[in-house]
């Protein structure tokens, strides 16, 4: 069944792990071995992009045909189920963004039995990738492949976590420049965070409710150590989207915040325009009177007649500001 190759080709990492938790990769040309009964517990994480590793999941009679279809399917939607004695699911993770910025949501599916744990995705995600760090320096040694789950539930609250600090300090500078009067340069970010926390919330909401129904319907095999620390795992996702949600609460009043000062702004700029205008408003009339060329004008051809003009309107300024100060518009 084995595909002869000169590199990994998909296989993004593999490891198998001996006593006390020590693991050591494994290439793949040793995938067939690493997925037996026999061998030591495994995680094979692989890259659905590349044909040959889908070729090798297709012919995988290590692993149950409702699993294989799942791990190769296109369905997006969230979800937890039992598939003989392993668990199938398909889970959200923020896209890795070299950048430093929220990305989009990808897809990580995983089939995870009491030998090995099998994990596939289509785009670079963050939390696997912290996973698999934390497992090649040694920082982590799994007993069992329900370890490298639980550590990989805690990746997703980690990383969950981070961008929701992110989104939290841009909408504390937003809080910050509305109190300083500082309005115009926050619509456009604020829009940018509401935006990122509705694509958050569109995959947390979901998989926290199929990640809520492990609990009931985790294995024989699993130990009492194991099903407390998937509960807590999944506590963990639960106060993420707790958090969530107040971010969201805040958001929303922070744009209705924005919205009347920006209304007050506009306001306020259409009552000076309406001050000017009745300002200048007689002026106006009395420019235009005298700009008209027909006879009988007064004071046309008079040596003071630019100084009568003047001083009409001078006057009449006068009274306009008078009675704009007796009426109380400004």
């Amino acid at each position: 069944m084995a595909i002869e190759l000169d590199d990994n080709g998909g296989l993004v990492c593999a490891f198998r792990f001996q006593g006390g938790g020590k693991s050591e990769p494994v290439k793949w040309d040793e995938i067939d071995q690493a997925v037996t009964r026999e061998a030591p517990a495994a995680w094979l994480h692989f890259n659905g992009n590349d044909q040959r590793v889908r070729h090798w999941i297709d012919k995988c009679s290590s692993l149950p045909r409702l699993a294989r279809e799942s791990l190769l399917g296109s369905d997006r939607r969230m979800r937890l189920e039992v598939i003989g004695d392993g668990l199938m699911g398909i889970v959200g993770d923020v896209q890795h963004d070299f950048d430093g910025n929220l990305s989009t949501i990808g897809m990580l599916r995983f089939y995870v039995d009491d030998h090995h744990l099998i994990t596939l995705r289509h785009e670079p995600l963050s939390a696997v990738d912290n996973l698999r760090r934390v497992v090649a320096t040694g920082a982590l040694r799994p007993d069992g492949p329900i370890d490298l789950l639980i550590q990989l539930l805690n990746e997703l609250s980690q990383t969950l976590g981070v961008v929701l600090a992110e989104l939290t300090e841009g909408i504390d500078d937003i809080e910050d420049n509305l109190l300083d009067h500082k309005v115009l340069a926050e619509a456009g970010e604020l829009a940018r965070i509401r935006r990122d926390l509705a694509q958050l919330r569109r995959h947390l909401v979901p998989q926290r409710q199929a990640l809520a129904g492990i609990v009931n319907l985790m294995p024989a095999w699993f130990t009492p150590t194991n099903a407390q620390g998937v509960r807590q795992a999944v506590e963990r996702l639960a106060a993420t989207g707790s958090d969530l949600e107040q971010l969201q609460e805040r958001a929303v009043l922070l744009q209705s915040e924005l919205s009347a000062r920006l209304a007050e702004m506009t306001n306020h700029n259409l009552y000076i325009l309406s001050i000017l205008t009745a300002i200048f408003l007689p002026l106006t009339l009395i420019s235009g009177i005298f700009g008209m060329n027909v006879g009988g004008l007064p004071w046309v051809g008079t040596p003071w007649g630019f100084a009568w003009v003047m001083g009409l309107s001078l006057g009449t300024l006068i009274v306009t500001l008078g009675l704009l100060y007796w009426r109380r518009l400004f």
